[in-house]
């Protein structure tokens, strides 16, 4: 049997890039599910999925859409466990995006 301090040994972290948006001209419903769908692409890329998030930093430029973006999250991790997680207002680089959000989770091998 493999030892609890082996096991850990074995998982490592992987950083998801700040992920924005596809479409600068839609409205917050929209550009949330485009980042989500985004980071759920990137996680497969980087033999990882959304259930190993360890922790989430989301940077909404208007915290009037907190609710919705809210909501849409709380809608993607529903079978899973929630990442520490930390929302932020922020002027993001193109003036059009209305979120961004990055990601750490964790992996079983290395690439």
């Amino acid at each position: 049997t493999q030892s609890r301090s082996s096991a850990a040994s074995d998982v490592y972290k992987r950083q998801v890039a700040g992920q924005v948006p596809n479409t600068d001209t839609a409205d917050i419903h929209t550009q949330t599910k485009e980042v989500l769908d985004n980071i759920d692409t990137m996680l497969a890329k980087a033999n990882s999925d959304k259930s190993r998030l360890l922790t989430a930093q989301i940077f909404i430029k208007d915290l009037a859409d907190f609710e919705v973006v809210n909501s849409l999250w709380g809608d993607w991790l529903a079978d899973c466990p929630k990442p520490t997680r930390a929302t932020v207002k922020a002027e993001l680089v193109n003036p059009l995006w209305k979120l961004e959000i990055v990601v750490v989770a964790a992996q079983n091998t290395i690439d």
